[in-house]
């Protein structure tokens, strides 16, 4: 068959069984499945399966995820928070309206963290692909420099999430200093005449600095990209436009904002109201006021990854024998995978009994070592690690289903839909770093059965169910223990079994991955955009 779908219709599922390789597309991503030469599948096991990666698909799903959790932030904003133009802090120290704001009132802000906790992911993944592809032209110095920028932006990507770990509107703060039940008014006059009280400009300031961090990554991610195009090749004319028009927007955008921070007071005080006293500082805050970059300067971040062409991605290829061709990345462990990620959790959470006494009284939380994310420092530290954790375990349990597929030839829904759960609840525990909420213990009730569906259907198929039940059993045996008797040791034992989980995860059987670049000329939508 052809190599790709065009841009049109890739992302409809299409799959013929009538040839020798089954190949099946959809969302951007096309897998093709090996079997035998009579087109029937295997009784016992498939030869290879493989995905295909756009980076197309990957650009449009990082841009429809920030626009969406925008707009569904703002119809929250809007309708179920307690927001007012005149009590916003964003507005009060800004003095305009940002759209960041639809972000930052609960219960909006639950559900605006959830839909950029996709959107990180989302750019995580296309880093670590843009990562390989650099990788596969086998240029020792530029995979070493891509891999320094690549990590670069990945530590930025995973601090971002303290955003929403800063609380702008705690309980005792709520209006700018004034209770939320107080009698007295608050009006943007208010902040002319008198000053936001420091603790409300530390948080927005230090809400704004984890932004400008991610907001500079991105930028080097950019001009790295625009470099490597530069060094390939590319001269077109769009291509520096659309390049330079990206770098110069994203650029005064992040430097305006880093200039207005360090004032260390709200920007309505002084914004063109009084001398200031770095001539770069000025320039800077000059440009920015008459470009406008600070209201469109976030926008090439959403779209300077359309720089790919549609028709250039990976072809991703797993077997359970190593391949003899250059392209062969060697063998890949899934179940590891999975007792690494839950083995980093459970050292976030051993490290979080040192910053919150354990037996603290709070309603909102079952299981109250976790208590421990919203606290700081360490939430800082904890939830962008804890991030990290539900992407590796994500990879772990998606390489996991592969190759039960390629063990068993057909693939085990239950597992499936086991996996899918666990992924998306554990993802959800990432909420309990947000102070007013109270279901998080419902997602982590979930994340827990699901990962004993998981434990138990995945053994079952290894004919290792006995192993599995035990474990199992002890996990709900101490997990009872710790919520019904509050002794703090028993937190330690439970995380000790957590530990654990890999002598349950990991098979012996083996599995190699091999991966080649795509680059269809006819799948190229922005090929003007590339000279071609």
């Amino acid at each position: 068959g052809r190599k790709g779908f065009p841009a049109s219709r890739r992302f409809r599922a299409r799959c013929s069984l009538s040839r020798p390789s089954r190949r099946c597309v959809l969302q951007g991503m096309t897998v093709n499945e090996e079997v035998p030469g009579n087109g029937q599948a295997a009784a016992t096991s498939a030869e290879a399966v493989e995905f295909d990666v756009f980076f197309g698909g990957m650009s449009k799903a990082f841009a429809a995820s920030f626009f969406i959790t925008l707009l569904l932030g703002a119809v929250a904003t809007f309708t179920a928070t307690d927001f007012s133009m005149d009590k916003d802090k964003i507005i009060a120290y800004y003095g305009f309206f940002n759209p960041c704001l639809v972000f930052d009132h609960y219960p909006a802000k639950a559900l605006a963290m959830a839909g950029m906790g996709f959107f990180l992911v989302i750019g995580l993944l296309f880093s670590v692909m843009f990562f390989v592809y650099v990788y596969l032209e086998r240029r020792l110095t530029t995979t070493v420099w891509s891999g320094i920028i690549v990590s670069m932006v990945t530590i930025a990507h995973l601090l971002f999430i303290n955003v929403f770990t800063v609380n702008l509107y705690p309980e005792t703060r709520r209006l700018h200093g004034i209770a939320a039940d107080g009698d007295a008014a608050f009006s943007m006059a208010a902040v002319h005449e008198h000053s936001m009280p420091a603790a409300d400009i530390a948080a927005v300031e230090l809400h704004t600095k984890f932004y400008i961090l991610w907001l500079v990554a991105e930028i080097v991610l950019m001009l790295h990209i625009s470099g490597k195009f530069f060094a390939d090749g590319q001269r077109h004319w769009k291509f520096w436009l659309y390049s330079s028009i990206c770098v110069f927007g994203a650029g005064f955008h992040a430097l305006a904002m880093l200039v207005m921070v360090l004032q260390n007071r709200p920007k309505v005080d002084w914004y063109f109201k009084e001398t200031m006293a770095s001539p770069v500082q000025y320039a800077i805050v000059y440009i920015d006021a008459r470009t406008g970059s600070s209201l469109w300067g976030w926008l090439p971040v959403m779209f300077y990854r359309y720089l790919f062409s549609t028709g250039t991605g990976l072809k991703f290829k797993f077997s359970l024998e190593r391949s003899e061709d250059d392209d062969d990345l060697g063998r890949v462990e899934p179940g590891l995978w999975f007792g690494r990620s839950w083995a980093c959790v459970a050292g976030i959470l051993a490290l979080g009994g040192i910053f919150t006494p354990m037996w603290i009284e709070n309603s909102t939380t079952t299981f109250k070592i976790v208590e421990a994310m919203r606290s700081k420092p360490f939430g800082y530290i904890a939830a962008p690690v804890y991030l990290a954790c539900v992407v590796y375990l994500t990879m772990s349990v998606a390489l996991t289903t592969v190759q039960q597929r390629l063990l068993n030839g057909k693939t085990s829904w239950p597992l499936v839909w086991a996996g899918m759960t666990l992924c998306f609840s554990t993802f959800a525990c990432v909420l309990i770093v947000l102070e007013e909420e109270h279901f998080t213990k419902y997602f982590y009730a979930t994340s827990w059965a699901s990962a004993a569906a998981w434990i138990l259907i995945l053994n079952n198929l290894r004919g290792r169910l006995q192993l599995a039940v035990t474990y199992v059993v002890a996990m709900v045996l101490v997990l009872l223990a710790v919520v019904f008797v509050e002794l703090w040791f028993l937190y330690y034992v439970y995380l000790a079994l957590l530990v654990c989980v890999r002598f349950v995860s990991v098979h012996e059987s083996q599995m190699f991955l091999s991966v080649t670049i795509i680059d269809d000329p006819d799948e190229a939508k922005f090929r003007l955009l590339h000279g071609r």
